[in-house]
């Protein structure tokens, strides 16, 4: 793990973040203090995670760090801001928006309604408040999926595999919530909360109404 955010650090430090870069063996290899064998086969491990992309244009070779990596290292940054200011927070904002549904189907699912009482110590309301982020809370929140949260635990049922969630405590306007990601969404820039309440409606929220989420880290 620390070898991958050495290297990802120093693919970052060359530009790697928001396009492909050229990058040489023997410059990694001198600044990580290890040989280019070490080198490539830790790049092959970032590949093999999916933390970066590489490709040959002719005799030179590409790499950029992929959606995933950013995450990764903005989960470093959130760590780091978490020790420093010793807050044990992190502030999400958006606007309230129509449900994916993803959530609240989890939420109907007697077996994960268990696991999610046990975990929260109460019962949540089966429905899910919807928050479209903004960018840079869309980007934290990429870096709490990556970061250790509380699971509830995916099952099979029949032929049927249900995935984990991923559940982290949080607040929202003096309420207490919890933000969950269930592992197989694609949405990154819509989360979603949930409650012992119908926070919608006992929060008075509506369609477009900017919140400010903090999430327990």
């Amino acid at each position: 793990m620390t070898e991958n955010i050495e290297l990802l650090l120093l693919l970052a430090e060359r530009g790697a973040t928001g396009s492909e870069v050229e990058v040489r063996l023997e410059d990694l290899a001198k600044a990580m203090g290890c040989s280019r064998q070490t080198a490539h086969r830790r790049l092959v491990r970032l590949e093999k995670s999916g933390l970066i992309r590489r490709r040959l244009k002719g005799r030179r070779k590409l790499i950029e760090i992929s959606e995933r990596g950013r995450a990764s290292l903005q989960a470093l940054l959130l760590m780091l801001e978490k020790a420093l200011r010793s807050t044990g927070s992190i502030r999400l904002t958006g606007t309230v928006t129509s449900g994916l549904g993803e959530g609240s189907y989890y939420m109907r699912i007697p077996h994960y309604m268990k696991q999610f009482e046990k975990v929260l110590g109460f019962r949540p309301y089966p429905g899910t408040l919807n928050v479209k982020l903004d960018g840079t809370s869309e980007e934290r929140a990429a870096a709490l999926r990556e970061m250790t949260g509380r699971v509830v635990r995916g099952f099979r049922s029949g032929t049927r595999t249900f995935g984990d969630v991923k559940i982290f405590p949080a607040r929202l306007k003096g309420t207490d919530a919890a933000l969950i990601f269930p592992a197989r969404s694609h949405h990154r820039d819509v989360v979603e909360v949930i409650s012992e309440r119908n926070l919608r409606r006992s929060l008075g929220l509506k369609n477009g109404e900017r919140v400010e989420l903090e999430v327990i880290v």
